[in-house]
């Protein structure tokens, strides 16, 4: 019996607040730079690529992309075991309630 290991499973979050963000981080570029990052660790993309388009960061509750993560990730059927972001800044501008997220 061949039996091969289980690769792990991430999600990707990317975001932009505004259109000034587009030509320094655009979510093409975060998207592609973290699609690498999968690469490079061998990981699996678990489902769709989780996209806030000029969203701010300031709090967690008003992103609706980020929510669905969360609840996305959640689910013991995904098998997420990593969220995969560009920069933490990108993930929230508030440490403590992007930690606690």
């Amino acid at each position: 019996m061949n039996l091969m290991p289980i690769r792990p499973r991430a999600v990707i979050y990317v975001r932009v607040s505004d259109p000034s963000q587009i030509d320094n981080n655009s979510l093409e570029t975060q998207e592609r730079a973290c699609k690498n990052f999968l690469k490079q660790k061998g990981w699996d993309l678990a489902g769709d690529i989780f996209r806030e388009e000029g969203v701010s960061a300031k709090h967690v509750s008003t992103r609706p992309a980020l929510n669905n993560l969360i609840y996305y990730s959640t689910k013991k059927e995904n098998r997420v075991s990593f969220v995969v972001v560009y920069k933490f800044d990108r993930w929230s501008r508030n440490t403590q309630e992007g930690l606690v997220a």
